[in-house]
C-alpha cells in the first residue's frame, strides 16, 4: 500500500504548486520578424505605438548566448525600428531564437516577442511559423 505522505508529496505538491491550469494564460509570442536592412540583421515587432525594450535573450544551435535586462523605460522602440542586438554576433548556419520582451508606454502591460532564423550571406532564412 502506498504511503499517503509520500504520495502527496510526490505527486499533488508539485502537481498543484507548478502546473498551468486551462484557466491561466500563460506566456503568448508574437511574432517578430528578421531580415537585413543596411547590411545588417534587422529585428522588427508589429507595432504601431512607441513601445519600451525590457529584456532580450538570444540562443544559437551553437550554444551561443546572450541575455541583457534593461533599466525600466530607458529604450525606447518606435514602429518600424530595429531593436537592438547589442553587438551580439551572429553566425552563418546557425539557428538562433530571439526573445524581446517590450513594456507599452503608460502601463505595465508587457508583451513577448519572438523570431527564428538562419543566415546565409545576406539572406535570414526564416524557421518554419516564424514570420
Amino acid at each position: 500500500m502506498i504511503n499517503m505522505k509520500k504520495f502527496i508529496m510526490v505527486f499533488l505538491v508539485p502537481l498543484l504548486a507548478s502546473c498551468i491550469g486551462p484557466g491561466d494564460k500563460g506566456i503568448i509570442n508574437e511574432p517578430a520578424h528578421a531580415t537585413f536592412r543596411d547590411n545588417q540583421l534587422c529585428v522588427m515587432v508589429p507595432i504601431q505605438d512607441p513601445i519600451y525594450l525590457s529584456t532580450i535573450q538570444f540562443a544559437g544551435s551553437d550554444d551561443s548566448a546572450f541575455r541583457k535586462v534593461l533599466p525600466p523605460y530607458s529604450v525606447m522602440v518606435q514602429k518600424g525600428d530595429c531593436l537592438p542586438n547589442f553587438d551580439f554576433k551572429f553566425n552563418e548556419n546557425v539557428n538562433y531564437t530571439l526573445y524581446y520582451s517590450l513594456i507599452e508606454v503608460g502601463t505595465q502591460n508587457i508583451k513577448y516577442y519572438s523570431v527564428g532564423f538562419s543566415l546565409t550571406g545576406q539572406h535570414v532564412l526564416l524557421s518554419p511559423g516564424a514570420k
